[in-house]
């Protein structure tokens, strides 16, 4: 009989380990659960599990760092990261660490599932890639002249599957990489510009209609003096 999938789910909240325990486990993981990060260096060390639910706000140690200890002992076991709040900076910092996803809190079940097994599928693709290289670079070797590997012994070690950037931390559902252009935009600055622009230009129309009516007013006080004046010398030197 197959063995279930191990997850180990790292968080302080009651309400979330109850509830991904739950339903993972109808879907056939087994789930260990922790709120300490002792007892979760202990259980990484001790039994590895398939796959890590890692909250970012423990009580007594940032998620961050276990991430990084997670990191040094083993480059290829998915890490997803449980948060209730993230940034651009925040995830690209995660996808430097080689975080496989991120879910934002509160999260619905099923999201969680997505992300939990499309963690598991890429590690599962990365090591059948693994072994292909090297079985592809053992029969290369075997099928080389014996001259050829003497004269060229560095070419007898296989090299290492490379992983330049690790797996890119995906959206929330977990589905597809975060592009690079979706890091913060230049667009809030640019609007605060354009708003600037239009206050600039509404005070310019509101000094303008002010000057207008300052004249015409001025012009209407010089039309009513000058009537003024006419009528007190009278017309054709007749006065009323």
């Amino acid at each position: 009989m197959e063995q279930p999938q191990t997850v180990l789910l790292i968080d302080d909240d009651p309400e979330v380990l109850e509830t991904a325990t739950s339903y993972l486990s109808q879907h056939g993981f087994q789930v260990f659960t922790t709120s300490l990060w002792t007892e979760a260096i202990a259980h990484l060390q001790a039994t590895p599990p398939d796959l890590v639910l890692l909250d970012l706000t423990l009580p007594t140690v940032q998620g961050e760092t276990l991430l990084e200890f997670i990191r040094e002992q083993d480059q290829n076991l998915p890490v997803v990261i449980l948060t209730s709040g993230i940034d651009a900076e925040k995830i690209e910092h995660l996808g430097k660490l080689h975080a496989n996803g991120f879910i934002r809190k509160p999260f619905d079940v099923d999201d969680l599932l997505v992300v939990v097994e499309q963690a598991l599928i890429e590690r599962e693709n990365l090591a059948t890639a693994t072994v292909s290289a090297t079985a592809g670079q053992q029969v290369q070797r075997e099928q080389a002249a014996p001259q050829q590997r003497v004269a060229a012994p560095q070419q007898r070690v296989a090299a290492p599957l490379p992983r330049s950037s690790g797996p890119k931390v995906s959206p929330g559902a977990g589905v597809g990489a975060l592009p690079p252009q979706r890091q913060p935009a230049a667009s809030p600055p640019a609007r605060r510009r354009r708003t600037r622009k239009k206050k600039t230009g509404r005070s310019l129309k509101r000094i303008r209609n002010y000057v207008l009516a300052f004249i015409l007013f001025l012009m209407i006080g010089v039309v009513v003096w000058a009537m003024q004046n006419t009528l007190s010398a009278g017309f054709f030197g007749i006065g009323f």
